[in-house]
């Protein structure tokens, strides 16, 4: 229902490119709409890592004026994120910039990691505190 009621909103505004649909299901079943993000949101590795699908790929094939390489991608499996952010509890969980003195991020088997930064990496206090 979800699908169908996200494929209708972005037909009937004539959108194409990446987006999200934002819905509220109550415990009776009722779907009531949120929102549309007109962007890749940050929580997209979970979209691919579930749909097997390289969202960023295909936002340049849309952009290129290719036709969307998917149609309704079925599940499989789980997926789940955990982000690492550079911030200070003590200060309100306020971004801290500086240096990074150790960083050893997860490995294994259906780990994905996305990064930019290493041991001895500086974060200055422009940037976001998103770190993994």
């Amino acid at each position: 229902e979800l699908y169908r009621a996200s494929k209708a909103i972005l037909r009937e505004a004539g959108y194409e490119g990446a987006g999200t649909c934002e819905f509220l299901v109550a415990r009776d079943g009722t779907i009531s709409f949120l929102e549309v993000n007109t962007r890749l949101q940050v929580e997209h590795p979970v979209t691919e890592e579930v749909a097997g699908i390289d969202l960023v790929r295909e936002m340049f094939r849309i952009a290129e004026g290719e036709e969307l390489g998917y149609d309704d991608p079925p599940g499989r499996g789980h997926s789940f994120e955990f982000r690492i952010n550079g911030e200070d509890p003590g200060r309100g969980f306020l971004p801290a910039p500086g240096t990074i003195t150790a960083f050893e991020p997860p490995s294994g088997p259906g780990v994905r990691l996305d990064s930019g930064v290493e041991t001895g990496s500086v974060i200055g206090p422009a940037w976001d505190s998103l770190l993994a």
